[in-house]
C-alpha cells in the first residue's frame, strides 16, 4: 500500500499521512471541532502524527535497490503447517497453468505478479516491472482504474466520495479553494460554498487541519514539516470527477484476504472465479474455519447456512428477496466476452483451480 499512488477500493486518496491520520480519526481519535472554543484550538486531535509516520514507514521498508519491495511482506501459503493434507499442498503442474491463465486474464487490470520471477521471465511484456503504471523514477504505482459501471460490482463504496454531500458549520471556515487550491495546488476544483460541499473535500480539510495543527502544536519547523509530508498531494482523483472508479491492486497474498471485491461479498478465491450469477448470496463471516480449497470461507451456492455463535450472516438479499445496498455479489465476473460486469471469459473446473493455486503462490 505505501507505494500506491492511490489508496482506499475508489482510489480517492493520494496523500499518505492523509489516508492514515484519517483513519485514526476514523476509528478511535478525537479532534475539536466545537465552537464552545477559542478558535486556535479549532482542529486540534488526539492523533499520534509521530507513530502513524514510523508506522507507514517501518510498512513501506526502504528504497527499492531492484524488483523487489522490503517492508511488509505478504504471508506465504501455510503448506508446511499441514504436510500430510494435500488440500494444502502445492501443485507445480496446476500453478505453472494457473501463471498462464493470470497472464492471459488478470494481469490486465492487477498486473503482472510482484514476487513471481518466472512469470517475468516467461511473459517479459506483462511484467509489473516494466508496466507503465510502475513510475520507476518516482518509485509509486499508479493503479489501474476501472468505471464500477464497467466492472459491474456494488456502486454503495463508490457512491460515498463520490455523491454525498455534507453540510459544514461556517465557524470552522472550511474553504476548498484555499485548504486544498492554494496549500495543496489543486486544480480545477469547483467553486464549492464553505458550508456544503462533497463528503471527500470536507473529509481531505479536516485531516489536512488536523495533522497540521498537530504540527504545530509540536513546534515541527517548516523543512520538517515538508519530509512528513513527502511529495504526494492532498488533491482529489481527477479520474473521479465525472466518473466512478475503482481500483485494482496486484494480487500478492490475496489468498489470505478474504471475503472478496470492496463489499466483502464474495466468500472465496473459488466463487470469486465463478460466474457472478451463480455466486452464493448467503454466508457466515467471523468463521475461524478456512477453506484451502475454494480459499476463503466455505460457502454453498443456493444453501441457506447456519452461522455458529459469534459468527455474522452476510445476506445480498432481505428475507422477501429484494436487494440489500453495499452488499451485490455481482460484477467482476468471469462468463464470457468482455462487457459492463463481465472481465473475461469462463473457466471450466480445471482452470479455475489452476488459477486459484498460482495465486496461492503469491
Amino acid at each position: 500500500m505505501p507505494w500506491f499512488l492511490y489508496a482506499q477500493y475508489d482510489a480517492s486518496i493520494e496523500q499518505p499521512l492523509i489516508r492514515n491520520a484519517g483513519e485514526a480519526l476514523g476509528v478511535f481519535a478525537q479532534v475539536n471541532l466545537s465552537p464552545d472554543f477559542s478558535p486556535k484550538d479549532l482542529f486540534r486531535s488526539s492523533i499520534a502524527l509521530e507513530n502513524l509516520v514510523r508506522i507507514e514507514e517501518m510498512l513501506r521498508g526502504p528504497d527499492l535497490t531492484g524488483p523487489s519491495f522490503g517492508g511488509l511482506q505478504p504471508p506465504k501459503w501455510p503448506s508446511q503447517i499441514f504436510p500430510d493434507d494435500p488440500l494444502w499442498k502445492i501443485d507445480p503442474a496446476r500453478v505453472s497453468r494457473g501463471r498462464g491463465i493470470y497472464a492471459e486474464i488478470c494481469a490486465e487490470c492487477h498486473l503482472g505478479p510482484v514476487n513471481d520471477p518466472a512469470f517475468d521471465k516467461q511473459y517479459p511484456e506483462k511484467s509489473f516491472w516494466s508496466s507503465t503504471q510502475w513510475d520507476a523514477k518516482d518509485a509509486v504505482l499508479n493503479p489501474v482504474q476501472k468505471s464500477v459501471t464497467g466492472m459491474g460490482t456494488d456502486s454503495a463504496q463508490a457512491d460515498v466520495l463520490f455523491s454525498r454531500t455534507v453540510e459544514i458549520p461556517g465557524f470552522l471556515n472550511m474553504e476548498p479553494a484555499q485548504d486544498l487550491g492554494k496549500t495543496w495546488g489543486c486544480q480545477d476544483l469547483p467553486n464549492y460554498p464553505s458550508t456544503e460541499m462533497p463528503f471527500s473535500i470536507a473529509l481531505m480539510i479536516v485531516v489536512n487541519r488536523a495533522s497540521s495543527k498537530w504540527m504545530e502544536d509540536h513546534n515541527v519547523p517548516e523543512p520538517d514539516r515538508a519530509l512528513l509530508w513527502r511529495s504526494r498531494k492532498n488533491c482529489p482523483n481527477p479520474n473521479n470527477a465525472k466518473v466512478e472508479h475503482y481500483r485494482a491492486r496486484p494480487l500478492n497474498g490475496v489468498w489470505a484476504t478474504a471475503p472478496y471485491l470492496h463489499n466483502g461479498s464474495v466468500p472465496s478465491l473459488y466463487w470469486m472465479l465463478t460466474p457472478a450469477a451463480e455466486r452464493p448470496t448467503q454466508f457466515c463471516m467471523g468463521a475461524r474455519d478456512f477453506d484451502p480449497q475454494q480459499v476463503g470461507f466455505h460457502a454453498v451456492a443456493g444453501e441457506a447456512p447456519s452461522c455458529k455463535t459469534g459468527e455474522t450472516l452476510f445476506s445480498a438479499t432481505n428475507p422477501d428477496g429484494s436487494p440489500i445496498h453495499g452488499n451485490s455479489v455481482l460484477g467482476h465476473s468471469l462468463e464470457g466476452t468482455p462487457a459492463p460486469g463481465i472481465v473475461g471469459r469462463k473457466l471450466n473446473q480445471d482452470e479455475r483451480y489452476d488459477l486459484i493455486e498460482y495465486l496461492k503462490t503469491l
